[in-house]
């Protein structure tokens, strides 16, 4: 579908938009118009993921919902949290899960990252951040993209190995 220019612009700057159809509650077809964006390639990428979300909700790469996710989540947190979790997500995330779509994730395909992350020997406070990323964008496609369980919240976070054994003898008593 096409990107319109507007003949007005906006008091900001913009006047791309795009123009979709998309099914009400009854099945009935309705028109749909974009919010204005200030340039043609965003408002084309916009068009872009509103067309993926309406087709097929859950048969969408992951980093597709990713970037959606980050986006939204510009909107709700702060810029510097945001910026913590792309960081997290393009350093422990990102590259493992980038061949899958979000549908095909399951548990197996999850304790192979955690076993992954565990092999890098990182804090876990540094784990579990990625754990959280992780499970929020699942969370995301569940809210938005129609998914229908969140495997990683069923799998849990990471935990603190105990290695150090106490001898009795050095145990307090009281």
């Amino acid at each position: 579908m096409p990107v319109y220019k507007s003949d007005e612009k906006t008091k900001d700057g913009r006047m791309w938009y795009f123009k979709a159809y998309k099914k009400d509650f009854q099945g009935n077809n309705k028109a749909y118009k974009s919010k204005k964006y200030t340039t043609k390639s965003k408002a084309q990428e916009a068009e872009r993921l509103f067309l993926m979300k309406r087709d097929n909700p859950t048969n969408k790469p992951f980093s597709l919902i990713a970037e959606d996710y980050f986006k939204n989540a510009y909107k709700e947190n702060k810029e510097t949290t945001v910026y913590c979790y792309e960081s997290c997500y393009n350093n422990h995330i990102k590259h493992f899960f980038s061949q899958y779509n979000i549908n095909e994730i399951d548990i197996k395909t999850l304790k192979h990252w955690k076993e992954y992350m565990l092999e890098k020997e990182l804090h876990i406070n540094t784990l579990n951040n990625a754990y959280g990323v992780l499970n929020n964008i699942f969370n995301h496609a569940i809210t938005n993209y129609g998914l229908q369980n969140n495997c990683i919240a069923i799998l849990g976070p990471f935990h603190k190995k105990n290695d150090k054994v106490i001898p009795d003898s050095e145990k307090l008593r009281y």
